[in-house]
């Protein structure tokens, strides 16, 4: 396997514990180079900063040979990685998230979007979660053999075959050492929902405020599912693709032919 130049990043923030046990395992493979975000940005999606300008500076993080914080996204930090820092680098991993990205989470998640900007560049990009909301050092040693594994199967993968379709792989590891990990599930995202709920609050100056929480429903029990494959003790491996065509109804429309004329309505107002 050849010798990878790897770009860490994350959206929990440069700081977080996650991120330097990815950037250990990671150094195992390759060169490490970082780019994240100063300050914890979950749910930032593929937001990028557009209407001011972006800081960055220098930091410092053990087994990474550079790294700089970036005040922005996680779309930002991989984009300055990738396009202005380290553009040798040649593949992404993003994390390690606390708390899981599966199901309809991964369209807000800012984990799998600095991956994904790799892959929008033709390159490879890996998001990394553990499926803990605070997981504690001990936690994170449990995983490292199993994400290392993890990782040196996807990379011999991509290495073996590098035209394969997708460039975009979400990982979910459960919370456990490796000997209680019944193995690897390669999955497809379940298609929960949240059924939100916005909680009303007010400030000690009487001023309303919300918090959004919600509870998860719909959720499909296919145990190929990456929702069902982490709750049964599998690591989940869901290929993604930053293309959102849907194929299928597009082929379906493309039989169909559109005359506007006749959808024009003569009394319409506007």
């Amino acid at each position: 396997m050849r010798q990878l130049k790897i770009l860490v990043s994350n959206d929990d923030g440069i700081e977080a514990i996650g991120l330097r046990f990815l950037v250990h395992a990671a150094s195992k493979f390759g060169e490490v180079f970082v780019s994240a975000p100063r300050y914890q940005k979950s749910a930032s999606s593929q937001a990028v900063t557009l209407l001011q300008p972006i800081k960055v500076e220098e930091f410092s993080i053990p087994e990474a040979k550079k790294a700089f914080a970036v005040y922005g996204t996680p779309a930002d930090a991989a984009k300055f990685g990738l396009y202005e820092a380290f553009p040798d680098c040649n593949i992404v991993l993003s994390g390690i998230n606390a708390g899981p990205n599966l199901g309809t989470d991964i369209l807000y998640s800012g984990t799998v979007a600095a991956a994904a900007e790799a892959a929008i560049m033709g390159k490879f990009g890996i998001a990394v979660s553990v499926t803990d909301y605070k997981p504690t050092e001990e936690v994170l040693s449990w995983i490292l053999p199993s994400l290392e594994a993890t990782l040196h199967f996807i990379f011999q993968l991509i290495d073996e075959k590098p035209t394969i379709s997708s460039k975009l792989f979400n990982v979910n590891i459960p919370p456990l050492p490796l000997e209680e990990i019944k193995g690897v599930k390669f999955t497809f995202q379940n298609p929960f929902f949240w059924f939100d709920k916005f909680k009303p609050c007010f400030s000690p100056h009487g001023i309303k405020y919300y918090w959004l929480t919600g509870e998860k429903t719909n959720i499909l029990t296919a145990p190929n599912s990456d929702e069902i494959a982490v709750k049964n003790g599998y690591i989940s491996i869901t290929p993604l693709t930053v293309d959102m065509t849907d194929y299928t109804t597009l082929k379906e429309l493309n039989n169909i032919t559109v005359n506007l004329e006749s959808f024009i309505s003569r009394d319409s107002p506007y």
